[in-house]
């Protein structure tokens, strides 16, 4: 009897500790394949968190009320980065769309502020007649007389709330002068290259303002920027 019951109870440990196992294995499935947007945010941060960034000279409550008095939508804030973000998006259905972003970090390190000298694009996108996510892009911001091409540092999937796979891609530049005097023009065109496809989209009076804003938010920083580089 008592060699029954020490099977019987070993047969329940053994249950109750795949159920454990079974549990853990579907929580990491579920934590990996996460499609929470702030989660993809926070890894993107600590890419643009560079050791190539610089320091700002500015106190907390100074770099809060830029970033409160921005004219940008998308602006976030956590608790190791400010984010001045544009949003603009593209594409009238799910075949063909583009969620879309002008962007630059302030990351805080140990009480200390600093600025990442990129202003990046980028976003999601989904196209139904591109499959392979591993092909060449390309972004460039045009106007009538000058372009500038920004370098690609981010390629990947992600999966969203609508149970769709996109991709995403981000590109970066640090020639900021090049990129107000593109802005500032009459007509001004953003051209994204995904391996043989170009697609081409001009950007709105309102959207030029935007990217304005977001110039100048970026400019008020990089006044305050020390001369020691982290």
């Amino acid at each position: 009897m008592d060699k029954r019951k020490k099977t019987a109870v070993t047969i329940v440990m053994t249950c109750i500790l795949i159920l454990i196992m079974a549990l853990v294995i579907m929580y990491r499935i579920k934590e990996n394949n996460s499609k929470d947007y702030t989660k993809y945010e926070n890894q993107n941060t600590k890419e643009t968190s560079t050791i190539q960034s610089s320091k700002i000279g500015l106190q907390r409550k100074d770099i809060e009320k830029i970033w409160n008095d921005s004219a940008l939508e998308g602006n976030r804030q956590e608790k190791e980065f400010y984010r001045f973000e544009f949003p603009m998006y593209r594409g009238e259905s799910v075949e063909e769309v583009f969620s879309l972003y002008f962007r630059f970090y302030v990351s805080c390190e140990d009480g200390e502020y600093y600025l990442d000298p990129r202003i990046i694009f980028g976003g999601f996108y989904n196209v139904s007649d591109i499959k392979d996510d591993k092909i060449s892009k390309e972004f460039t911001i045009l106007s009538d007389k000058e372009s500038l091409k920004f370098n690609i540092f981010k390629d990947e999937k992600k999966s969203a709330d609508d149970g769709n796979t996109y991709n995403a891609m981000a590109f970066s530049t640090e020639n900021i002068d090049e990129f107000e005097k593109i802005v500032k023009s009459k007509n001004v065109n953003i051209k994204i290259t995904l391996d043989n496809r170009k697609f081409v989209f001009d950007l709105g009076k309102d959207e030029k303002k935007k990217l304005h804003s977001l110039i100048s938010d970026y400019k008020k920083l990089e006044e305050k920027v020390c001369d020691d580089k982290q």
